[in-house]
């Protein structure tokens, strides 16, 4: 997905803290081949707005993240 000539071209960073109490609320726009996820708690939220590939993109980075941590841990991990 590139970057519609309409919007800023502002670059920011921001930090997620997730924690258990911490909602993810997907939302759907099938038309268009993409999503938007809420991650929120009771003081601030951010959402994710991203077309099916680079959701894709981002869930193998996030499985393959995930792999690292187990294999780093050693038999414990779960």
């Amino acid at each position: 997905m590139t970057r519609p000539a309409h919007l800023p071209a502002v670059v920011m960073s921001t930090s997620v803290h997730l924690f258990s109490s911490t909602s993810f609320t997907p939302r759907l726009y099938p038309a268009d081949r993409r999503a938007t996820v809420r991650l929120g708690s009771r003081d601030v939220d951010v959402t994710l707005y991203a077309d099916r590939a680079n959701l894709a993109r981002l869930r193998d980075l996030l499985a393959e993240v995930v792999a690292q941590l187990d294999a780093a841990s050693g038999p414990t991990a779960a």
